[in-house]
């Protein structure tokens, strides 16, 4: 009997922190729509498998560079 109440007790407490809100009247912050005020001098770096070896090289570039080599960093890092 004990057990199951604490159990209970256990599931509660970690559910709640997930449907609180702090201000009920301002909803959470969703990070698909959360706009970011980035700098042009903002690097990217993706880590990059080289072929025949077990070490990732790590690539930065702004997002100019990147869009001069044809990718755009925003629209990539969007789906990670």
């Amino acid at each position: 009997m004990f057990r199951s109440i604490v159990i209970a007790a256990a599931v509660i407490a970690t559910a709640t922190p997930a449907f609180a809100n702090a201000d009920p009247a301002r909803p959470a912050a969703d990070t698909a729509t959360t706009k970011v005020a980035v700098s042009p001098n903002t690097r990217y770096c993706y880590k990059v498998e080289t072929t025949g070896s077990h070490l990732r090289r790590k690539i930065c570039h702004t997002r100019a560079e990147w869009l001069a080599r044809g990718t755009d960093p925003l629209e990539t890092s969007r789906g990670r």
